[in-house]
């Protein structure tokens, strides 16, 4: 993996251009010119002291932020809100998100889940079995290739088995 200058990474972050078309253009992983567009676009507003839009953020920073707003007042989260450069329906957004990220649909149905262990132990005994019997056929195959060539071997190659 190639390493790449910081210089470099700013220059192909700075490009004009969407983010597959620069990454032609400059010979490198489209997913590189993603992480170096978010890290370039961090460092300026970091600089700039001036908050990064929305979109822009990971969804660890959604969840820092959630978090952290989670204990505050209606007045206090506006403040918040405001100091951060985001709106009080981001939040509500990523909280809710952040709740279904966290539930199972399978959890509630204990009946299903063990059904589906039950299906999923079947179906790894089978396989087992399966596996099993393709092993002995592989030996036995094996064994006659060795015979067939001792046999050969020994009474030479013009004799027909």
């Amino acid at each position: 993996m190639p390493a790449y200058s910081q210089a470099f990474r700013d220059k192909v972050a700075r490009a004009e251009g969407s983010a597959p078309q620069v990454a032609k253009r400059f010979n490198v992983a489209e997913n590189s010119v993603y992480n170096w567009r978010a890290a370039w676009r961090r460092a300026k507003a970091a600089k700039e002291k001036t908050p990064l839009p929305p979109t822009s953020l990971s969804s660890q920073e959604k969840f820092h932020l959630v978090v952290e707003s989670m204990s505050l007042n209606e007045q206090e989260r506006g403040e918040f809100c405001r100091r951060k450069g985001i709106l009080p329906e981001h939040l509500d957004a990523w909280r809710a998100s952040c709740q279904l990220a966290n539930t199972d649909a399978s959890a509630g149905d204990p009946k299903a889940l063990c059904k589906q262990v039950r299906t999923l132990r079947r179906e790894l005994r089978e396989q087992d079995r399966e596996l099993t019997r393709k092993e002995k056929a592989l030996a036995e195959a094996a064994a006659l290739l060795v015979l067939r060539k001792k046999l050969h071997a020994h009474f030479g190659e013009d004799e027909d088995v």
